[in-house]
């Protein structure tokens, strides 16, 4: 293929990658939402719509013993990905926020699969081992990605990872990353008290509409507990929907959520021990 040729062809195939790029971001959602796909999922599909294009080049690449461009299009297309998704996002937003959590879920199955590769690559282990143990991670990985967060409760998860699970949710809401959050575990009871251990939560068990409806109002929760054994799944829609319509009345609730506030402070302060001698508790009249 002739120069002129070749630039015509990269021309039209950006342009072509840039529009579906565009339509991608935009429709991907509206397509999630009527297919009932999580929004983990979601970025995983866009993901791997979006390093195709780098796969493929690579594959040509090396498939035509073109080493060199194979090796460059697989550590420029990353670098510029770092480059770009962070340090161009944080200069357009001002900053990152990155939950501690999930960065150590997706980094241990990225670690998990770029030590693989170095293995396969060094000779270590056969490419066909390499596959089989890169599966043995991705394959429940891609699974609990799929999974709404309405039948996550229901994963067969060690209690310990349901905590760590349930924190998780807890800090991102405390520190304003999520408004609100939902909880569900067998009584919902477990998962209050868990999230009520990170600071500036409030997390109520509620199954049924006026309690919901009131935690929010009077008491303003931004975490709502349910447990799947004791409330059945039509109920539970009800009451959420009861909580997630009403919002925080203020008025004279709103003195009882300071005391609140101020409780929390206090005994999450760096060093409790120290506050001054004879500081009593305010008098606490939450909820209704």
């Amino acid at each position: 293929m002739s120069s002129p040729w070749a630039v015509a062809v990269f021309v039209a195939a950006t342009a072509l990658s840039l529009g579906a790029s565009a339509v991608l971001v935009v429709r991907l959602e509206r397509v999630g939402a009527r297919l009932g796909l999580s929004e983990a999922l979601l970025g995983l599909v866009a993901a791997l719509a979006a390093d195709t294009p780098e796969v493929t080049s690579a594959v040509t690449a090396l498939a035509h013993g073109q080493h060199d461009i194979g090796t460059g299009v697989v550590l420029g297309s990353n670098v510029f990905n770092l480059a770009a998704l962070i340090g161009l996002g944080a200069v357009v937003a001002g900053g990152i926020k990155l939950h501690r959590r999930v960065v150590i879920f997706e980094g241990t199955v990225a670690l998990w699969i770029a030590a693989l590769a170095i293995a396969a690559v060094a000779g270590l282990i056969t490419p066909a081992a390499a596959l089989v143990l890169a599966l043995a991670v991705l394959a429940p990985y891609v699974y609990v990605s799929a999974v709404p967060p309405s039948g996550r409760s229901a994963l067969p998860l060690p209690p310990r990872l349901r905590s760590w699970l349930a924190e998780a949710v807890a800090e991102a809401v405390a520190d304003g990353r999520h408004d609100r959050a939902l909880l569900i575990c067998g009584t919902g009871l477990g998962m209050a008290i868990a999230a009520n251990k990170v600071p500036g939560v409030r997390a109520v068990t509620a199954h049924d509409p006026y309690s919901a409806e009131r935690a929010r109002k009077s008491n303003n929760a931004q975490v709502l507990t349910m447990g799947a054994r004791v409330i059945a799944p039509e109920t539970a829609k009800l009451v959420l929907e009861h909580w997630l319509n009403s919002e925080f009345e203020g008025g004279r609730s709103t003195s009882k959520v300071e005391k609140i506030t101020a409780i929390d402070e206090r005994y999450h302060a760096p060093r409790p021990e120290c506050r001054p001698p004879g500081q009593q508790v305010p008098e606490v009249g939450a909820g209704r």
